[in-house]
């Protein structure tokens, strides 16, 4: 079950300093100290949470260029270890995010999926990009829109790959293309109509 925001907050920031992660989706920006709105920044793009002692909605964050904003807390990725599981083999299979051998819907199935990805124990660009990569590949009927209505593109892809260190992308790598590529592979079929056009729309797959 995902944490309210105030537990988040508890879990992830609360007397840990400056943690580091990034957008988990594009939010509007404000002043540091007015918050009036300035601007708009991109999900994937890194950034650095900054403790101010208990939980606000609109948090403030430093950019790599040092510049100090506000975000709407909300779409900042929680964070997790960034050296955590980053080469275990089998990790990203569907067994270890959440799924069990039996029958889900198609929302049930991606709720489960994204929400153990978001509370896991990887750092917050390892969890915007599979979290991305999800919906890019399940969204419905090959929208790419994620359960926000949020439509993910292959910039947004880049832009989460990019701020995973070189390193631990290495070690991830062949483990994203093989164990999670059986977590897409079924999402892909159905979103993409891909059973349909095999089965000439005799079998309905109830969403």
């Amino acid at each position: 079950m995902a944490s309210t925001p105030a537990v988040a907050y508890d879990k992830y920031y609360k007397g840990k300093g400056d943690v580091a992660t990034v957008m988990r989706h594009d939010s509007n920006t404000y002043d540091a100290e007015s918050e009036r709105t300035i601007g708009t920044i991109k999900k994937g793009v890194p950034v650095t949470a900054i403790d101010e002692g208990k939980y606000v909605s609109k948090m403030l964050v430093r950019l790599k260029n040092g510049d100090q904003i506000r975000v709407q807390s909300l779409k900042v990725q929680k964070p997790g270890e960034a050296a955590a599981r980053t080469s275990t083999s089998g990790t990203f299979k569907p067994g270890r995010l959440g799924l069990e051998d039996k029958k889900y819907t198609y929302q049930q199935a991606s709720d489960i999926i994204v929400e153990t990805i978001d509370e896991s124990r990887w750092s917050g660009a390892i969890k915007c990009y599979l979290t991305q990569l999800f919906w890019y590949t399940a969204g419905y009927r090959g929208d790419k829109i994620d359960r926000h209505g949020e439509l993910v593109t292959k910039e947004d892809l880049r832009r989460c790959k990019r701020a995973i260190k070189t390193t631990t992308w290495n070690n991830l790598y062949k483990s994203i293309q093989n164990d999670f590529g059986e977590v897409l592979g079924p999402f892909a079929l159905y979103s993409y109509g891909l059973m349909d056009s095999a089965t000439y729309n005799k079998i309905d797959i109830p969403k």
